[in-house]
């Protein structure tokens, strides 16, 4: 919703949920600096106590709120292609710092790296959490293929 406050086109106020959401901490939840911060120290921490073999767990567990769409869409993309590879069990902060890439060599270089494939799971966990990441519509149990009686999911 648009909230025009001027004669002029654009003057006014998004107050949308879109446009409220966007810049709460739940839109900016995947490009945090004190949450990557944080969890860069934890990474330090299990390396010092010579655990560091518990970085992907430790990875995969804060990003499945922090990066949540990324994170879920690479455990569902890995469960319903398995021969692409993908690892949805260690979901890596590096992961967020990948784009699409913009030239020839980007490409080259994120293929060589091994993270090509999850340059788009990056950029969704980067979207922080939606409202659709806990907040779904699905069919009420017991109703065998009913795809029109839903119900909301509320957490």
């Amino acid at each position: 919703m648009f909230l025009q406050t001027g004669p002029k086109y654009g003057e006014g106020y998004n107050i949308s949920e879109y446009g409220e959401w966007r810049w709460s901490p739940m839109g900016l939840a995947g490009r945090d600096p004190i949450f990557f911060a944080q969890l860069e120290s934890e990474f330090a921490l299990l390396e010092e106590l010579g655990a560091s073999d518990l970085s992907s767990n430790l990875g995969t567990t804060c990003l499945s709120c922090h990066g949540a769409m990324g994170q879920r869409q690479l455990q569902i993309d890995a469960h319903a292609d398995p021969d692409a590879k993908l690892d949805p069990n260690n979901f890596k902060p590096s992961y967020t710092l990948l784009h699409a890439p913009l030239t020839k060599a980007e490409e080259d270089k994120q293929r060589q790296d091994g993270v090509f494939a999850y340059h788009q799971y990056g950029n969704l966990a980067r979207e922080g959490i939606s409202c659709a990441v806990c907040h779904h519509i699905q069919p009420l149990s017991g109703q065998k293929g009913s795809q029109t009686t839903t119900r909301s999911i509320p957490i």
